[in-house]
């Protein structure tokens, strides 16, 4: 997993109990790294398509998730995002980031799944190229 510095820090917020992701490394893009280094968690800072290419590496073959608004939408900008993954939920937000900005341009994007579990909608679709 990818994640933006901000998503990083909302999450440990949110849920401060959890240890951090066990699904894989944990990565976080960000400008500005602890001066004290987060056990199972590596940050980095530098070219956006090189910490993807590090998280795709360390990830092994598997997918590779990014976490986070601006950085999604960055990655999008550089095309390097193969599927975008849509979690729809019965709330609407007032602010936040905005994950589709004015200068994304249009990204053309091709549904092949839906799922529903309860009152959330996950909707997966490929990048056309």
């Amino acid at each position: 997993m990818l994640a933006g510095r901000r998503t990083y820090e909302v999450s440990r917020r949110t849920a401060p109990e959890e240890t951090g992701y066990e699904g894989g490394p944990l990565f976080v893009l960000t400008h500005r790294p602890p001066d004290v280094p987060e056990r199972d968690v590596t940050f980095l800072g530098g070219d956006l398509a090189e910490a993807v290419a590090t998280a795709r590496a360390a990830a092994g073959g598997r997918s590779l998730a990014i976490l986070g608004a601006d950085l999604a939408s960055q990655c999008l900008r550089q095309g390097l995002v193969d599927e975008v993954l849509v979690y729809v939920l019965p709330v609407l937000l007032g602010d936040g980031v905005r994950f589709s900005t004015a200068d994304l341009g249009k990204v053309e994007l091709e549904p092949f799944s839906n799922r529903q579990s309860g009152a959330v909608t996950l909707l997966q679709l490929r990048v056309r190229r």
